[in-house]
């Protein structure tokens, strides 16, 4: 067979999906509301529109995604087209038969020993450092325990640091400097006040001086940070995450916010992310379990894989677009509140897809016709 026959064969099959995908997308799915938007869709369109990069390769997968997502909008709009999102879903099918390619090729025992250390070790470090952090008292709270003294003694002449031993605070006066540029111009530069508070902590052995700085430009703009060079804080006796958690948050404004991200970032994250990779696993189990009678099977693991992975990808990058153009009003929550449901909808989504893409492969090995066309 001549490549272009074989390639004239594989878009021929390719449209079959792309028609039945953009079917099932515009007449069989179900739009549901999050936080008052349209923000989620189940449908089982995917099923069609993942078969050419599995059988095909990573640009036949490209094509079909991305028209899925940019045809199936035009037939049926919900709100403006952003081609941002429909480059993603094209990168997605890319992403997903290169990852068929490459992970096929793995045994399957080797696939599910790095899979099993990966999520292992994952939990157990998110447990421990959960352990550790409350062990040292470091909670989301910890900086509303503390005590923060910021005086207004008046700044001693020359002086523009803290003191070493941190035995007094003090507020730099508010200075604003005047200058005239080549033209005979006058303007201001930057003007700053600078506030130095003793933080102190007795109980968990937390000492030390934080320097915010107000400062306000020519325009009015007002900003305010910390200085981490004079700022210093002293985490003797805490344990190495503890001691981490605390040297990243201190020098911010916004200390407990920041603190409870770490927190959360170094210990249910990294849970979260072990008990997803176990979940895999499983999940590999059980669909070479449930179809054990289509033989020859694939790779299931490298296909759980290959699908998995991209989904969570595009619905991630998905949200933050939406969220940040035609959405607008997930701005007032956190990311994380409005990219759970859709995260967890796509991983269920995928995990059907899974079941019946794995059919559709021994169905299409078993067709003489298709099978000279696949992708080796």
């Amino acid at each position: 067979m001549s490549k272009t026959s074989l390639h004239t064969r594989r878009i021929v099959i390719s449209a079959l999906f792309l028609a039945i995908a953009l079917v099932l997308r515009t007449f069989a799915r179900v739009d549901i509301p999050i936080f008052g938007e349209s923000g989620m869709r189940i449908s089982f369109h995917g099923i069609f529109s993942i078969m050419p990069s599995i059988l095909f390769g990573p640009v036949y997968g490209a094509m079909v995604s991305g028209l899925t997502d940019m045809m199936g909008h035009f037939i049926s709009p919900t709100g403006a087209w952003l081609p941002q999102l429909t480059v993603v879903a094209a990168a997605g099918g890319f992403i997903r038969g290169w990852l068929w390619i490459g992970l096929k090729k793995r045994g399957t025992k080797t696939l599910r020993t790095v899979l099993v250390c990966v999520g292992v070790v994952s939990v157990l470090t998110g447990g421990y450092h959960l352990y550790a952090l409350n062990r040292d008292g470091i909670t989301r709270d910890f900086y509303e325990n503390i005590e923060e003294k910021v005086c207004f003694a008046g700044l001693p002449e020359g002086a523009s640091r803290p003191l070493p031993d941190g035995s007094f605070c003090w507020e730099v006066d508010t200075v604003r400097t005047e200058h005239t540029d080549a033209n005979g111009n006058v303007f201001y530069r930057v003007y700053e006040t600078i506030y130095v508070g003793r933080i102190v902590n007795e109980q968990w052995g937390l000492s030390g001086l934080r320097v915010i700085v107000e400062r306000y430009n020519d325009e009015g703009r007002f900003t305010r940070s910390v200085d981490v060079n004079a700022s210093h804080v002293s985490t003797a006796g805490l344990r190495w995450i503890s001691r981490m958690a605390v040297t990243r948050s201190f020098g911010t404004v916004g200390q407990t916010g920041v603190l409870g991200e770490f927190i959360t970032l170094t210990t249910w994250t990294m849970i979260g992310v072990g008990g997803f990779v176990l979940l895999l696993l499983l999940l590999d189990i059980a669909v070479r379990k449930a179809l054990k009678k289509y033989e020859p099977l694939p790779h299931t693991l490298a296909l759980v894989l290959a699908m998995m992975i991209p989904a969570i990808l595009v619905s991630t990058h998905n949200t933050w677009v939406m969220r940040q153009t035609i959405l607008t009003s997930w701005q007032v929550l956190p990311f994380v509140v409005v990219w759970l449901p859709r995260v967890v909808q796509s991983v269920a989504t995928t995990t059907i897809n899974v079941f019946f893409v794995t059919m559709l492969i021994g169905l299409c090995e078993k067709q003489p016709h298709i099978k000279n066309l696949l992708r080796k």
